[in-house]
C-alpha cells in the first residue's frame, strides 16, 4: 500500500488535487480504503490558495497526476503522481479502520470572507 510507505495512518488527512480523471477515482478509492480522509484541492485554483488549503488541513500527502507534480506545494509536503502502474499495484493488505464517528472528507467552502469555513 503506497501511502503505507509514505508514512500514512488512518485518520490522517490526504490531499487529491487532480483534474477529473480515472486517476481521481482511483486516488479517492485508495485513501478511503487507507482509512485516511480525502481532502479534494482543485489544481485550477491560484498557487497561493492551493498551498494554504494544503497548509490547513496537516496533509503530508497530495496525490496529483504526473502532469501537475511539478506544481508550487508547501515544503515538506510528499507530492505522489497517481500512474497505471502504481494503481495496478492494489492495495495490498492495509485497510484501514473506520468507524461510524470518522472523518471521511474535508471540504473548504467559501462565503463572502473567502475564509476556509
Amino acid at each position: 500500500d503506497r501511502l503505507g510507505e509514505l508514512g500514512v495512518r488512518p485518520g490522517d488527512r490526504v490531499v487529491v488535487s487532480m483534474r477529473k480523471g480515472w486517476e481521481q477515482v482511483a486516488a479517492v478509492l485508495g485513501v478511503l480504503r487507507a482509512g485516511c480522509v480525502y481532502v479534494p484541492v482543485d489544481p485550477a485554483l491560484p498557487g497561493e490558495r492551493v498551498r494554504y488549503l494544503i497548509e490547513h488541513t496537516e496533509a503530508r500527502v497530495v496525490l496529483t497526476q504526473p502532469a501537475l507534480v511539478e506544481g508550487e506545494w508547501p515544503a515538506g509536503v510528499s507530492v505522489v503522481a497517481v500512474t497505471a502502474e502504481g494503481a495496478g499495484r492494489g492495495p495490498g493488505g492495509h485497510v484501514g479502520r473506520r468507524e461510524v464517528t470518522d472523518l471521511a472528507y474535508v471540504i473548504f467552502t467559501s462565503g463572502s470572507t473567502g475564509v476556509p469555513k
